[in-house]
């Protein structure tokens, strides 16, 4: 209890410093449509700058689906639950066979943005380390990075990722 009233006062006593920590959490979320399952790494989903300034990606989310026989998920059947700033997924019961993660091409960030999801159904995501993140360049740039999304699968089937990217405006990490 004595350290919850430290804590506490600090933050009476020091508001200015207790709100300059304080930072938005913004997302950006994106898909990639429907793809036949060929066995290829499909870069199958393209996200170039948005945002006016520079930004922080704190962390990323995928999901992805599989859908057998080419029977496509319509947006109303998306298999997905969103709530709040995480994704829920709706398990499935497909045979095993692909794989999914969000990367990107800036070289500063190594391209795996989330950790790999495997098999038919498969979500993950990734809030990196308080005080760390990728920096990612203001919207208008020549040739600028992006965001994307592989995924791959086969035995005849469809398959499609949703992404979900987490950041902060500013280039300070």
């Amino acid at each position: 209890m004595t350290m919850l009233k430290s804590v506490i006062a600090a933050l009476l006593l020091f508001p200015a410093a207790a709100h300059a920590q304080t930072q938005t959490l913004y997302s950006k979320t994106f898909h990639a449509p429907p793809l036949p399952c060929d066995g290829v790494d499909h870069i199958a989903a393209l996200l170039e700058p948005w945002e006016p300034v520079p930004i922080v990606i704190r962390g990323a989310a995928i999901s992805h689906v599989i859908e057998p026989g080419g029977t496509l998920l319509s947006p109303e059947d998306s298999a997905l639950v969103v709530t709040g700033a995480t994704i829920g997924h709706i398990v499935r019961r497909f045979p095993p066979g692909g794989w999914a993660f969000v990367g990107s091409s800036n070289p500063e960030d190594g391209d795996l943005l989330t950790p790999v999801v495997v098999g038919p159904n498969g979500s993950d995501k990734i809030i990196y380390p308080v005080g760390t993140g990728f920096i990612f360049p203001a919207a208008g740039g020549t040739k600028p990075p992006f965001i994307d999304i592989h995924m791959s699968c086969h035995s005849g089937a469809n398959d499609q990722a949703w992404a979900v990217i987490y950041y902060t405006k500013g280039a300070a990490p």
